[in-house]
């Protein structure tokens, strides 16, 4: 999940799907891997990519 994380603020600005991020990471059921993130991480990964692409401008 940590890398998953690391390529999304990586590649926030790329017309990459977060689904395509997580299957690139072998994660296939997005709706268990969104709350798992969250879990951990406190956001969803949309957030996360939200504050990346802010961060990136």
């Amino acid at each position: 999940m940590a890398r998953m994380r690391a390529d999304i603020i990586r590649n926030a600005t790329s017309e990459d799907s977060l689904a395509q991020i997580a299957n690139r990471w072998g994660i296939s059921e997005l709706g268990r891997a969104a709350h798992e993130y969250r879990r951990l991480f406190g956001e969803l990964p949309s957030r996360t990519r939200a504050h990346a692409k802010k961060h990136d401008a």
